[in-house]
């Protein structure tokens, strides 16, 4: 959870010194180039990312811990060539890119973000694999310390001394792409030393490398396709605003799109700790322990994450203006991506739970008719609500692919999505920050003085309350699972020393 307020906190402060730092237009350009780079990475990754979370537990419970390695080069050399690909042609159509989806006045500074951003393809994709790989061995310290900590807070210091000295566009893209490559070798170091100490555990001969390999795709193909299709979702509507509306509404919904998405990080963070034990205790058919896992973890989160996608759906335009007085343009949009947030919360890591059950397939299904929802109500909706548009098409996708999810778990895992404190969660949190802040609203204003006033009278009461339902939530139960985690893994290391 620490990686997760960090990344959060850093991702936040970049996009205020951008925002801050930049005029609208040219924030709008910096952001819709980042956007295209998220997606041209993350299509990179080609799914061996999620594979490598399932594959390297998986082995591990299986005994075949000597294909550990094949398994990992099966993954990282194609993600590597096709990251280099990648590169070389959004290099060279960087100018076609910029006309399709930047407005005129911004189109050079836009061929020289992209052209800039392409060449560190390669890296960014590499990097998540091999961090995904470590999180299979059960180690977090490498993916938190790199994904969540480093490179955000680096991108954070070099992008605001390059905007607060004048850079170039040139130098304000290197400050941004750069700390990938300092990712990538520290990646490397991790996971050569995390293979050579498993190397001496197992003594199963391994398979040939060319049947590691076919099993690596066959899961991590549809979910390549699941992960193009999401990672879409998250960041073209950016594109599609600037190139449907305006560079301006583009940067104002960026901005925005990126608070509303704070609350995932506590997703992906509970995702990263628990998928390798649900791959573990679904390959050891213990299903009534990944129900109960698979509960806890979403009222954790709920717990951790409500509070705060309450606040921003009461006090959106206050919050909107953290950027400058302009984004409240954008309160709107916040409302609705913050409902969502609440429901994407709500069901929890139901999408891993169900990858980590060997369902890609499924993901992939669920992926692409989200994304169908999503780009036929943006095309729909943005040239008559702009921004707002946006939102709602965003909306509707998360709510699609997860409600899909949820009824495949319950319905094909047999696996209840809720159980006894989840309405507790809920209940608190609304009581806490949802009606407190409705109120103070219309008696005292909609302004920072009331937002203020039910974060802090809101907080302590949440905080209370919890702590008396602490055993009720069975937030204790969670908290120990990762720490027999934690010490089955120390063991492991002891054991091959």
């Amino acid at each position: 959870m620490v990686g997760f307020v960090a990344s959060a906190v850093f991702q936040f402060l970049l996009v205020v010194a951008i925002t801050r730092g930049l005029t609208t237009p040219q924030a709008g350009a910096f952001l819709e180039a980042v956007a295209l780079f998220m997606i041209l990475s993350n299509f990179g990754e080609l799914g061996a990312d999620t594979a490598m979370v399932r594959m390297v537990p998986r082995l591990r419970a299986m005994g075949n811990g000597a294909e550990l390695r094949p398994a990992l080069l099966s993954a990282a050399v194609p993600v590597g060539l096709v990251g280099l690909v990648a590169a070389l042609v959004t290099f060279a159509l960087a100018s076609d890119i910029a006309r399709v989806f930047f407005s005129e006045a911004q189109r050079p500074a836009a061929e020289d973000y992209v052209r800039t951003f392409a060449w560190m393809l390669p890296a960014a994709s590499l990097t998540t694999v091999l961090l995904a790989a470590t999180r299979g061995f059960g180690s977090m310290g490498a993916y938190v310390g790199v994904q969540n900590i480093g490179i955000p807070l680096a991108r954070l210091v070099l992008v605001a001394v390059a905007i607060a000295a004048g850079a170039t566009v040139v130098t304000t893209a290197v400050a941004w792409s750069v700390p990938l490559v300092a990712g990538l070798l520290i990646a490397i170091v991790v996971c050569h030393q995390l293979l050579r100490r498993d190397d001496s555990e197992w003594v199963r001969p391994p398979r040939r490398a060319g049947s590691v390999a076919r099993e690596v795709w066959w899961f991590a193909a549809p979910r390549a396709l699941a992960a193009i299709f999401g990672v879409t979702i998250t960041w073209f509507d950016v594109l599609l605003v600037g190139a449907l509306a305006s560079t301006r509404e583009a940067a104002i919904y960026a901005a925005i799109s990126r608070l509303s998405v704070v609350g995932t990080y506590a997703l992906q963070a509970m995702g990263m700790a628990v998928a390798p034990q649900f791959s573990e205790l679904v390959t050891l058919r213990r299903r009534e322990s990944v129900e109960h896992l698979y509960q806890i973890s979403t009222w954790w989160m709920m717990a951790l994450t409500w509070p705060l996608y309450l606040v921003m759906i009461v006090y959106s335009s206050v919050v909107a203006q953290l950027f400058g007085t302009q984004y409240s343009a954008g309160a709107a949009a916040l409302a609705i991506l913050s409902a969502a947030g609440l429901y994407n919360l709500a069901t929890g890591n139901v999408t891993v739970l169900l990858l980590m059950a060997g369902n890609s397939t499924l993901n992939m299904l669920n992926a692409s008719g989200s994304l169908a929802i999503n780009i036929t109500l943006n095309v729909l909706l943005i040239p008559h609500w702009g921004m707002t548009g946006a939102a709602v098409a965003w909306a509707a996708s998360i709510i699609a692919n997860n409600t899909a999810a949820l009824l495949e778990v319950r319905h094909l895992l047999g696996l209840r999505p809720f159980g006894p404190g989840y309405w507790v969660v809920a209940c608190s949190a609304v009581s806490c920050f949802a009606l407190p802040g409705l109120v103070f609203r219309e008696t005292l204003g909609n302004t920072p003085m009331s937002l203020a006033l039910t974060c802090v009278l809101g907080g302590l009461a949440y905080l209370l309350l919890i702590a008396r339902l602490w055993d009720h939530i069975e937030m204790g139960a969670l908290v120990d699972s990762f720490r027999r985690t934690k010490r089955r893994d120390a063991a492991s290391q002891s054991s091959s020393v």
